[in-house]
C-alpha cells in the first residue's frame, strides 16, 4: 500500500481509500507522513487505574459490596442519604 504512488499516478484520496479498504483519514494520514503506516495503534503505556487495583479487587471479593454498582462504593454507604424504607409506619390515623 504505497499511497503516494497512487496519489502520483492520479487517483483523488477516496478513490485509493476505496482501492485499499481503508478509511479516508487513513490515506491523508499516510500522505502527510514520511513513513508507511504499520496498520497498528499507539495505545497508551499508562493504566490511569492501576492505583485502585488493590482497593477494587477487594471490594469484589467481598460478598456484599461485590453487588454494588460503582457510584455506590465511591459515595459509601447508600443509607446516609437515602430513608430507611423498611421503617415501620406509624399507627397514629389521627381521628
Amino acid at each position: 500500500m504505497d499511497f503516494h504512488m497512487q496519489r502520483r499516478q492520479g487517483p483523488s484520496i477516496h478513490k485509493i481509500a476505496e482501492i485499499n479498504g481503508v478509511s479516508r483519514n487513513t490515506v491523508r494520514r499516510a500522505l502527510r507522513s514520511l513513513t508507511p503506516p504499520d496498520g497498528k495503534r499507539q495505545r497508551s503505556q499508562g493504566d490511569k487505574l492501576a492505583p485502585f487495583h488493590e482497593q477494587s479487587a477487594t471490594w469484589l471479593r467481598d460478598p456484599v459490596k461485590s453487588h454494588w454498582t460503582g457510584a455506590r462504593m465511591l459515595d459509601g454507604s447508600s443509607r446516609a442519604r437515602k430513608p430507611d424504607l423498611a421503617a415501620p409506619i406509624s399507627s397514629d390515623s389521627g381521628a
